[in-house]
C-alpha cells in the first residue's frame, strides 16, 4: 500500500501539544483559513480573495536569535532597525505558501516596545504584534503572517533596546498543495455535511456549489471522487434536490462532452458480479421489498413501485434498446422497446416467451373487459394467404402474392380449396410461388387457403437444446411467472425439486453446478482484484488515510 502525506483543515485545529521531531515545541491553534486583502503584494493571485486553507505541518523552529550569529541565528532584534526572514524553504514552508501559522517569543528586552510583523518588501504596518515592558522577560504571541518578497516576512523592533526573537511555525496558508499530499477535512456532524459549497448566484448558467476539476489523467482521473466505507448502507456522493427546486429539476446531472468521441455524462460501474449488484441503481419514492436473486449483475437496475425503467425518444427514434454480444464484442441478438412510428417491440434476431403471444383489443360494450386473441402457434414458422375466387369454364388461376412469394420456401406448399354452395368436385391442378390452378366439373366460388413455410427458417426443429428454462445459481427457486404445466414438467425433469428448489443432482450431471462455481470463483477473484487495486491507489478515505 503506498503511503501518502496528508494535510488536513481542521475547525479550531491544534495537533497533539508538544509534539516534534528535532525538540519540543508546543502548538497553538491556527485558525482553518486565512482570507488575503486584495492588492497584497504577497498574494500570488492578487485579484482573489477568497479563503485560502490551513495546511499545517509538525511545530518546528525557523529562526532563534540566541543562537549563534546567522541567517536565522543571532545577532539579537536591534533596537529602531529592521530584519528580515526567508520562510519559504524553511520546516516544510513550500515556495507556494501565501501565508504563515508563527508563534512568535520575545525574551531578554530591556526597555519597552513592539514588533511588527510584515510580508518582505510590504510597507510597514501601524499595528504591532506582540508587545512587552521594561520587565516583562519572556512572552509569546501567535499571529498569521504573509510572506513576501522571496517567501520571506520583515519584522521591526520599536523599541530604544535590542530583544531576542524565536519564530515558530506550525502550517502554512496556500491555493495549492504538495505533489503527492491530499488536503483532508474532518468532521463529526449527525447530521448535515462536512463541508458545504454555497453559491448565493441566482444568474444560472454555469454556476455550482462544489466543483471539482482534473485537467487530465488516465482512466480513473475524476474531478470529484466520493468513496463509503461504512458496514451499512450508504453512499459515497449524494445528490438531493430541495423541497423548493423547480419543476426538471435533478439531484445528479451529468453532461458529456461534445468531443466527437465516446464520452458519458453518467458512466455507473459496478466493482463485482454478485447478483442483484449494478453499476447504476433508479428506484422511485415507492417502499419495495429489498429483492434479492432476481437478476444477475447488471449495468443498470430500475426498480419502482410504478415504472421501473422508462425510456422516451422522439417520433423517429428508440426509447430503449437491449443489446447481446459475444465474446469479441460482435452483435449477437437486440431489440428495441419504443421503435419510432412502428412497433412498440421490435427485435432484430428471435424474440421468445413462456407464455402466449397476444393481441388486445376493447371490448365494444363493456368497459370493464377486453378481448385477448391469441397467436397461432405451431412447429413451424408457417405463412399463409387467403381469400375468395371462382371458377369459370372449368378453371380458375389464384395469383400468388409477392410478399407471399419473397418469404416462403418452393417446398411445402399446401393449397385448400371450399367450394361455396351445392356440392361439386375441385381439384388444384398445379401450384407454384407463381400460381395455383383450380378446376371443377361445374362453375362456382370458392375459398382459398394457402399455406406454406418460411424460407428463412425451413429446417426450424421444435425440439432443440437450450437453457431458457435453466437455473442461473444454485439457491434459486421455480420462477412463478410459470404455467402449473410448465412447473410439472420442470420438476418431472428433475430441473427443480417438488419444494422449488434446484435438484442438484441434474445439476451436477448435466455441468450446470460447475459453471456456477466457475463463475463464483471468477467473480471473487474479480472482487479481490478491485479490492487490491483500489488499496494500492491513492485515497482520501479508509486505512490510507491518516487522521489527527
Amino acid at each position: 500500500m503506498r503511503s501518502r502525506n496528508c494535510v488536513v483543515i481542521g475547525f479550531a485545529f491544534a495537533l497533539v501539544a508538544g509534539v516534534a521531531l528535532a525538540q519540543t515545541i508546543p502548538n497553538w491553534t491556527a485558525p482553518p483559513t486565512w482570507t488575503p486583502s486584495k492588492g497584497m503584494t504577497a498574494t500570488t493571485m492578487a485579484d482573489l480573495s477568497n479563503p485560502v486553507p490551513f495546511i499545517p505541518v509538525t511545530p518546528c523552529r525557523v529562526a532563534d536569535t540566541r543562537n549563534p550569529n546567522g541567517a536565522y541565528g543571532g545577532p539579537a532584534l536591534v533596537g529602531a532597525l529592521t530584519r528580515s526572514f526567508t520562510i519559504a524553504g524553511q520546516c516544510g514552508i513550500p515556495s507556494g505558501a501565501e501565508a504563515v501559522s508563527f508563534n512568535f517569543t520575545i525574551t531578554g528586552g530591556t526597555a519597552a516596545g513592539d514588533l511588527r510583523f510584515y510580508p518582505a518588501g510590504s510597507v510597514l504596518p501601524l499595528v504591532s504584534t506582540i508587545n512587552w515592558g521594561p520587565t516583562t522577560g519572556t512572552l509569546a504571541n501567535a499571529a498569521v503572517v504573509p510572506l513576501g518578497t522571496a517567501g520571506a516576512i520583515t519584522v521591526k523592533n520599536d523599541s530604544a533596546a535590542s530583544v531576542h526573537l524565536i519564530i515558530d511555525v506550525n502550517g502554512y496558508y496556500a491555493r495549492s498543495i504538495n505533489s503527492n499530499e491530499f488536503l483532508g477535512i474532518y468532521g463529526n456532524l449527525l447530521s448535515g455535511g462536512v463541508i458545504y459549497g454555497y453559491n448565493s448566484s441566482t444568474s444560472g448558467g454555469d454556476t455550482s456549489g462544489v466543483r471539482g476539476l482534473v485537467p487530465s489523467g488516465g482512466g480513473g482521473a475524476s474531478g470529484v471522487l466520493g468513496e463509503y466505507y461504512g458496514s451499512a448502507a450508504g453512499y459515497g456522493v449524494q445528490g438531493r434536490i430541495g423541497t423548493s427546486a423547480a419543476a426538471g429539476a435533478a439531484a445528479v446531472f451529468g453532461v458529456g462532452a461534445n468531443t466527437g468521441t465516446i464520452t458519458f455524462g453518467v458512466l455507473g460501474l459496478s466493482g463485482n458480479t454478485t447478483n442483484d449488484a449494478a453499476g447504476v441503481m433508479g428506484r422511485d419514492g415507492s417502499t419495495l421489498p429489498v429483492i434479492t436473486n432476481l437478476i444477475g449483475s447488471c449495468g443498470t437496475r430500475g426498480e419502482g413501485g410504478g415504472r421501473g425503467v422508462v425510456g422516451v425518444a422522439g417520433p423517429s427514434g428508440w426509447g430503449v434498446t437491449g443489446i447481446s454480444v459475444n465474446a469479441s464484442g460482435n452483435l449477437q441478438q437486440w431489440g428495441i422497446v419504443g421503435y419510432g412510428t412502428s412497433y412498440g417491440l421490435y427485435a432484430y434476431g428471435n424474440s421468445g416467451a413462456s407464455g402466449t403471444k397476444s393481441f388486445v383489443e376493447p371490448h365494444p360494450t363493456d368497459a370493464r373487459k377486453v378481448i385477448r386473441y391469441v397467436s397461432l402457434e405451431g412447429p413451424e414458422a408457417g405463412t399463409y394467404f387467403r381469400g375468395k375466387g371462382r371458377i369459370v369454364g372449368g378453371q380458375a388461376i389464384i395469383e400468388v402474392p409477392e410478399s407471399f412469394r419473397i418469404v416462403t420456401d418452393e417446398e411445402g406448399l399446401t393449397v385448400q380449396v371450399t367450394p361455396i354452395g351445392r356440392s361439386v368436385a375441385v381439384s388444384v391442378a398445379s401450384y407454384d410461388l407463381n400460381e395455383i390452378m383450380v378446376e371443377g366439373t361445374r362453375d362456382v366460388e370458392f375459398f382459398y387457403l394457402v399455406q406454406g413455410v418460411r424460407k428463412a427458417f425451413k429446417d426450424f426443429q421444435p425440439i432443440a437444446p437450450g437453457e431458457e428454462f435453466k437455473p442461473r445459481f444454485p439457491d434459486e427457486t421455480m420462477p412463478a411467472y410459470l404455467t402449473p404445466e410448465a412447473q410439472r414438467r420442470l420438476i418431472a425433469n428433475g430441473t427443480y425439486n417438488e419444494d422449488g428448489t434446484v435438484n442438484m443432482n441434474t445439476a451436477e450431471r448435466l455441468g450446470w453446478a460447475q459453471q456456477w462455481r466457475e463463475q463464483e470463483a471468477a467473480a471473487k477473484k474479480a472482487a479481490e482484484e478491485a479490492a487490491a487495486k483500489q488499496a494500492a491507489e491513492p485515497t482520501t478515505g479508509g486505512q490510507n488515510t491518516q487522521q489527527p
